[in-house]
């Protein structure tokens, strides 16, 4: 059957991946039957939904529709990856929310009103668009609204809460570690081998690097902001200062790469070895054939890899298999991502699911999943891409 959508509701032939998420009022049932005098109870609404709706389309987000006390809202401008900018508005938008909340519930209690209590969910993830009534209202739709939704009874009251997409996103820019702290806050089940996982987050006592509301980058000296992303390259040092820098580091050891791979096919681990060090035989590389002392190893010895412990892990590259025994693919690269966001992940699978590895992962590229089997050169091609 062919079929024919109503012109009531229409979905655009677009999509794009967003930050998404729900605020709504704790225990509003039992406070809206406390307010007997309809006048206040329409004011009691409108001061949680007007004040809240504001303060997003300051921050460039919109709120889609209220579902009763709950507000549904999503931010365009984060569809561009590299936008740290965007990214960073978000986590200040729902910050000053809970800071307006002491102020509005001031004026609640002078009224005999019940204090507002937040409840905030925020996401990252695919979104889908469509135009439903005659006056066109614009509606959104994903698996990652979903989970968002399921996400509420896990989130702790008056605090910032973001899914697990959300959080593996913003880690892979490590200036957000300094700005911000998460902590792992519970998962919600999807299905007996899938948890999704919850974040909170809150502001740090460190000095803020955001200037007139931009963000700036502690490790590069320059800002980011809508026309200077992290695409943009800072500009060179004066000569005197690098000649300086490489005196004072001449007796420093550039650490080589190191790779780790882990694969229950202890063969084809082996095979990976070896081809790798056809391209650079000053690779450190060591294999695993199970997920479960691999990822003890880099607990262990992670900190221990570069000279000195403050510097990222952008010469680790960690091959994984996706469909493993203990730990999977998708599961072991969350705990890396987790011991330090930097680590480059590669994927080689026999699975042929690319399409939706990419769509679990935001972010991960075709230089990150390659399909066995894989050929010598395209392998050597890819890990010198990825270390280099």
């Amino acid at each position: 059957m062919i079929y024919l959508p109503f012109k009531e509701f229409r979905f655009i032939n677009t999509s794009k991946k967003c930050c998404v998420g729900f605020i709504d009022l704790v225990n509003s049932t039992a406070d809206a039957l406390s307010i007997i005098d309809e006048i206040k109870l329409e004011a009691y609404y409108s001061l949680f939904i007007n004040n809240t709706t504001k303060i997003i389309k300051k921050y460039d987000g919109e709120v889609v529709k209220n579902i009763g006390d709950c507000l549904l809202f999503y931010f365009p401008k984060t569809d561009y990856k590299r936008n740290i900018n965007e990214l960073n508005k978000v986590l200040e938008c729902f910050i000053e929310i809970l800071q307006r909340r002491n102020r509005l519930n001031d004026d609640l209690i002078e009224e005999n009103l019940p204090p507002f209590n937040y409840r905030i969910t925020i996401d990252y993830g695919p979104l889908y668009f469509a135009l439903t009534g005659v006056v066109n209202q614009i509606d959104i739709f994903g698996s990652i609204i979903n989970i968002c939704s399921k996400l509420k009874s896990l989130s702790m009251p008056n605090t910032v809460n973001i899914g697990e997409n959300l959080y593996l996103r913003l880690s892979s820019f490590p200036i957000f570690a300094h700005i911000y702290k998460f902590s792992y806050s519970g998962e919600y089940t999807i299905t007996d081998k899938n948890n999704y996982e919850l974040y909170t987050v809150t502001k740090t006592k460190e000095k803020s690097n955001l200037k007139n509301n931009r963000l700036y980058c502690f490790s590069v000296g320059h800002r980011f902001d809508a026309k200077n992303t992290l695409d943009h390259k800072p500009k060179p040092k004066k000569q005197k200062e690098q000649i300086g820098f490489s005196l004072h580091n001449s007796n420093k050891k550039t650490n080589p790469a190191r790779i780790i791979i882990i694969d229950d096919d202890k063969d084809i681990a082996l095979t990976f070895k070896a081809m790798i060090q056809k391209l650079n035989d000053q690779y450190q590389i060591t294999t695993f054939s199970d997920s479960l002392p691999g990822l003890k190893y880099l607990k262990e010895n992670i900190n221990s890899f570069n000279n000195n412990s403050h510097e990222n892990h952008e010469n680790l590259l960690v091959i994984l298999d996706i469909r493993m025994n203990n730990i999977n693919g998708i599961q072991l690269y969350k705990q890396i991502k987790c011991l330090d966001s930097s680590v480059k992940i590669l994927f080689v699978t026999g699975i042929d699911i690319i399409d939706e590895m990419k769509s679990m992962i935001p972010g991960l590229t075709n230089d990150q999943i390659k399909k066995k089997p894989i050929d010598e050169k395209t392998l050597q091609n890819t890990v010198n891409k990825l270390l280099n």
